[in-house]
């Protein structure tokens, strides 16, 4: 049972941990992602960025179950080796400029300031996470690949049978959006 509350435009959202705030807004003006807010708490998590959107959460984990994630893990692990060392070195400076510096100087004592929270920044854990980095920061190679291939599947869909929400029927709790 979600504890921990958030009011956003007149509504209440709820969650399972502390939110410092909501990160990134769809068009209909819902929440995307929003980010974890304390440290010394019970419901610490180490994935410093969590998507909200139903629509999102699912299509992500279809091509996590299509296997994705094994598909951009030989890419980092071969031809993408040394651009993504490059990139997961400057994880740590990014977080820290979004995240409440409690939680981040905690992520960092832990050894988990990355995509995820991971220990080890070389691999790949969840898509979902590698998403919300790219849509607050706007970097990271497997944040823009789902980016793509989410616009890509998109463009796919038949008329009147999108993928995605319609301002009469958003899948979030806020409803409809005014």
């Amino acid at each position: 049972m979600p504890s921990h509350s958030l009011q956003y435009k007149g509504h209440t959202l709820r969650f399972r941990f502390p939110v410092h705030k909501v990160e990134t807004i769809c068009s209909y003006d819902a929440p995307v992602v929003v980010s974890h807010a304390k440290a010394e708490d019970e419901s610490f998590t180490r994935s410093p960025y969590w998507l909200q959107c139903p629509h999102l959460i699912s299509n992500i984990h279809k091509m996590e179950s299509q296997g994705w994630i094994h598909t951009l893990q030989d890419w980092i692990d071969g031809p993408y080796r040394k651009p993504w060392m490059e990139f997961t070195k400057r994880v740590p400076s990014l977080l820290q400029k979004t995240l409440p510096q409690d939680y981040f100087s905690r992520l960092q004592l832990e050894g988990r300031a990355s995509i995820g929270g991971v220990l080890d920044s070389s691999r790949i854990k969840c898509l979902h996470a590698h998403y919300s980095f790219y849509l607050v920061h706007g970097e990271g190679f497997v944040g823009s690949f789902v980016d793509g291939l989410l616009k890509w599947r998109k463009s796919r869909t038949e008329q009147g049978h999108s993928i995605f929400c319609s301002p009469d029927n958003l899948e979030c709790e806020l409803g409809k959006v005014s």
